[in-house]
């Protein structure tokens, strides 16, 4: 045990030089990497860690009950009329609490992959991040300003239904970290929607100009 130990804290400090390089990879790539026994051991071993194991829980766990409040909020505000009640503020409260905790995390990680000369990485990977953290502070400040009026308008359903999408698709994302077969399903769904790009936009333009005809 203790020559494991041994072994397993070099080869940790060794994957951590290695890590810059292994995140330049496409996604196929990395997966194929952290497949091999011993990069998938020393990946345990650090995931083990209490931080890291506690950065991972609390991660999820904000990221349910943002989305929970979030969605409970939103629904109820639909059918309010006047002011917010007590328990919708509360919601809202509570989803802002979490959407700020994201934000740390967000920021944490970028100073982080900055100081490993890779914030470039970090700005294309994490994109959808920022996106639905941004939507979702905008979305409190519209829920608790607007009025009951206000809030049936179009641009304000469209921005719930934009919040609504970026916080499943953050939250799936993250979920994909805890099972590797939910992992490779999420990335073979993105390998095909990236395969039929063109052809979605084909799409969508067609739909655009005869759109009216029909």
């Amino acid at each position: 045990n203790h020559t494991r130990d041994i072994l397993l804290s070099r080869l940790s400090k060794l994957f951590d030089r290695m890590l810059p390089l292994i995140i330049q990879l496409p996604n196929l790539d990395i997966e194929t990497t952290t497949d091999f026994s011993i990069v998938k051991t020393v990946i345990d071993s650090k995931l083990k860690e209490p931080l890291a194991t506690l950065t991972v829980f609390l991660d999820i766990i904000a990221s349910m009950v943002l989305l929970i409040s979030f969605t409970v909020a939103s629904t109820l505000m639909v059918s309010t009329h006047g002011k917010l009640s007590t328990y919708e503020t509360l919601l809202v409260v509570i989803a802002t609490f979490c959407n700020t905790y994201r934000l740390v995390r967000e920021v944490l990680q970028a100073v982080a992959m900055y100081k490993m000369h890779l914030f470039e990485e970090w700005l294309i990977q994490n994109m959808l991040d920022v996106l639905s953290i941004t939507t979702m502070f905008v979305w409190a400040e519209f829920a608790t300003t607007y009025t009951s009026e206000q809030r049936q308008l179009k641009t304000y359903r469209i921005l719930v239904v934009a919040a609504t999408f970026l916080s499943w698709m953050t939250t799936i994302m993250l979920v994909r970290v805890l099972n590797k077969q939910f992992a490779l399903f999420v990335m073979a769904l993105l390998k095909i929607i990236e395969d039929l790009k063109y052809f979605l936009f084909v799409l969508i333009l067609f739909m655009l100009m005869f759109g009216n005809a029909f």
